[in-house]
């Protein structure tokens, strides 16, 4: 097991977790935690397109996310710190990499256009569906998912599965632990999964592009977020 780590003095705090931003972390008087998670939102928002995808594909790349993924490498292959994620991360990160290949490249295909209007009158999500019936948009898009994955592997991390949490490695154990945090502080579960993994596995420290992740007790985060609690744009 990873020894817990102790959540260093905030330069600021706000709503329950430690905010960090990207510009403070990078400070040379920052307190650097040896461990730290990363979420599928800052992978999503670090990792440009590969090449065989960059036409009319929606990278959603950030700047600054980039830049910070930049830096965590140099510190990682360094030695200075070690970075974590979880198989579940993975698996929604290229979940929702061959989404965006199907939004952007089949589903304007007239070919398809038929299945995505039954799929939404139905009120069944087109790309879901789609995939179902049409398996071989998976392997059409497969070297895609699997550049990013060879590109996440580059980074250098590790991804943390169930069976590294000891004693906790049974569902009922992971999974009570994410009700708990999803009870307690209203996120979703995906989100209170990754949580869940992290702090059974003794690590605080998170790189997540998600706000919920700022009502979490005792856990730090880095971010290039707003710490200002996330309002509606409708109410």
């Amino acid at each position: 097991m990873i020894n817990n780590i102790s959540i260093k003095t905030p330069t600021e705090k706000n709503m329950s977790a430690t905010i960090y931003n990207f510009e403070q972390a990078q400070t040379s008087s920052h307190p650097f935690p040896e461990f730290i998670f990363i979420d599928t939102s800052f992978l999503l928002s670090s990792l440009g397109p590969v090449p065989e995808a960059v036409k009319d594909f929606p990278s959603h790349t950030n700047v600054q996310c980039s830049n910070f993924l930049d830096f965590l490498k140099s510190k990682a292959k360094n030695g200075d710190i070690c970075l974590l994620t979880s198989d579940g991360v993975i698996e929604e990160f290229l979940h929702v990499i061959l989404k965006r290949c199907v939004n952007s490249k089949d589903l304007s295909n007239p070919v398809f256009k038929a299945h995505k209007e039954q799929y939404m009158r139905v009120e069944r999500n087109p790309v879901t569906e789609l995939l179902k019936d049409h398996p071989e948009l998976i392997k059409k898009h497969y070297p895609i998912l699997d550049e990013y994955y060879k590109r996440i592997l580059e980074v250098p991390i590790a991804a943390l599965g169930a069976d590294y949490l000891g004693g906790l490695n049974t569902n009922a154990g992971i999974s009570d632990h994410m009700c708990d945090l999803i009870n307690k502080y209203q996120i979703l579960s995906g989100d209170a999964h990754h949580i869940s993994i992290g702090l059974l596995a003794g690590i605080k420290h998170f790189i997540a592009i998600d706000c919920d992740f700022h009502r979490v007790d005792d856990i730090t985060v880095y971010t290039c977020l707003s710490p200002k609690p996330h309002k509606c744009k409708v109410c």
